[in-house]
This record gives C-alpha cells, structure tokens and sequence, in this order.
C-alpha cells in the first residue's frame, strides 16, 4: 500500500481558521508521494477563500452542498473517493492538526495488518491552561478504541454497495452517525486495527472545557443512544426494556462516580456526563428531540 491510492478527506462547516491549520499540517506531511484531498463543505461561511491559497500546494478537490448535519456530507466525501478510483479514504476532521507522520502512520498500520478500518489517537490542544479536572480525567483525549471518523482510515470496498446504507441520515443533526456506521461495519466483517503513532490534534475552546458542556455532550449521548435502538428492529417491548437497561446503566455509571469523586474530583464531572445520557435516553423515547449539529440552533456549533 502506499499513499497513492489513499485519498484523505475533511468535512468542514463554517470553521476558516482551523481548517487553515489542517492543510498547512497536511502540506507538512512527511510521505514523498501526492495524495488527493476532497473537502466538502456545507457552512454558511464559503470555505473556498482557504482552499484557494493551498491549490498548488494539494491537489484540492472542493465541493459545497446545502444539505445540513454529517451524514450528508461524509456521504459525499465517500462517493468523490469512490470517483477517484482511491482504495483507501482517510477522514480527518476540520477542527484537527495532524503530525507530520500522521498519514504515513495509518498507512503504516494498515500495510501491517490489513485492517479495513483503521483509528488513529486524537488528542486535545487548549486556548491556555483549561481546569484541572479536564485533564486529570482524560475528558477530550481519544486513543483510537473507540470507533470514530475524526482520524480514520476506510477500505473503501468494504462500503455497502448501497449509499442509503452508508452514514445514517438520522443521526445528521445529533451526531453518533460515525459509531452507528463503523459497528455495522464491523458486525459485517470489517476489520480493524489501531494506529497509535498516527496522532491528531483537535482545537479545544475555552467553551468546551466547562462543566456545562460535558453535561450537554452527556445528553447527545443519550439521544444517540436513544436513536439507535429506536432504528432497531426489535420489537416494541424489547426496545422499550433495552432503552430502560441502558438509562439505568448510565445512572449506576453516575452514582459509581460520585462515590468516588470524594478522592478523585474530576469524577464528579464525569458523573455529571452520565447523569445527562441518563436523562436524555427516557425523554427521546417521550418525543423530545434535541439538535446538535447543522446551522441552527446557533448555541449547538461547539459540538462539531
């Protein structure tokens, strides 16, 4: 494998400044050969001023779209690598800075082990020294474990050959669409493997490093939880009993936590997440809904 047949592709949606910073670290990477770069671009604020100052620099292929949320338009960014004969597609997400051996990295990783789906660790950089609790509680650290399309490699014939199979239009403006898609995947046969050493750094505002966000993360938690048994094909009663079962998992999560806050204190705020997922399970399947993602409402956009 080497980096000819590896597309690397980012979602943006109204963010200039970092996705600035994302191709300048992706015109630093240290592999010898040329990769295309799709980004797809569904924000208010064109992203097109940007891309033009790195044209000669990346072989750049832009595209704007009007439809809102994720699903759309990592959708489209699959289909454009599909266009391009490209074997393997590498999402990277437009808040986040690789090093400089990010992509010879996931590469690397896949060569060794033939992995359909790779994941790379995405790491938090922070607008001066954020609480303490923030850190000592790993609260925006991600190690590749879990499956997640900010710094993912895809075998792009693993795909379903249908589109209306590939990210999950329901989850366009709650998020969770990547985990939905890369469980399916893997419950199909897909493989996967970590690439440690393939490190992204994700921009982390002030806005986020607040108790009151690790609470609202905690309820698109529990929507997205929600959501997917609800797309489920069990039966009403099993849906209804699983909803329950997961509600009441994330409340003993919850108490865990604030026992033993009394010596670890960060654990409280992590209580305060699970107390959120706790909460927002039982009222999805009341028929609240919730928005995260997309233009509207406003005070959501820290979420993406």
């Amino acid at each position: 494998m080497t980096a000819s047949n590896v597309c690397v592709a980012i979602c943006t949606h109204n963010r200039p400044t970092q996705l600035r910073a994302l191709l300048d670290g992706l015109v630093a990477q240290d592999t010898q050969q040329t990769f295309p770069v799709i980004i797809i671009d569904n924000g208010f604020d064109p992203a097109a001023p940007i891309v033009e100052a790195f044209q000669d620099r990346l072989p750049i292929t832009l595209e704007t779209i009007p439809e809102e949320g994720l699903a759309a338009v990592r959708n489209r960014a699959l289909q454009l690598g599909l266009d391009k004969g490209c074997e393997f597609l590498v999402f990277i997400d437009d808040d986040e800075v690789p090093t400089q051996s990010w992509l010879s990295a996931l590469i690397q990783c896949q060569d060794d082990t033939n992995a359909d789906l790779v994941f790379g660790p995405v790491l938090a950089t922070y607008h001066g020294t954020p609480p303490n609790w923030v850190t000592a509680g790993g609260f925006f650290e991600r190690w590749g474990d879990t499956p997640g399309s900010g710094n993912a490699l895809i075998r792009l014939g693993c795909l379903p050959r249908d589109p209306s199979d590939w990210f999950q239009h329901a989850f366009a403006l709650t998020g969770g669409e990547d985990a939905e898609f890369f469980d399916r995947l893997m419950v199909d046969g897909a493989t996967r493997a970590i690439a440690p050493d393939a490190i992204a750094y994700e921009d982390t505002p002030p806005a986020r490093t607040t108790v009151r966000f690790i609470w609202r993360r905690g309820v698109r938690d529990g929507v997205v939880i929600a959501r997917r048994i609800g797309l489920s094909d069990a039966t009403f009663g099993s849906k209804l009993l699983a909803g329950m079962q997961k509600s009441l998992a994330k409340l003993g999560y919850a108490l865990n936590h604030f026992f033993w806050a009394i010596f670890t204190p960060w654990r409280a705020v992590k209580a305060i997440g699970d107390l959120g997922s706790a909460l927002a399970i039982p009222l999805y399947a009341l028929g609240y809904r919730f928005e995260f993602y997309g233009q509207k409402p406003k005070r959501n956009r820290n979420y993406r």
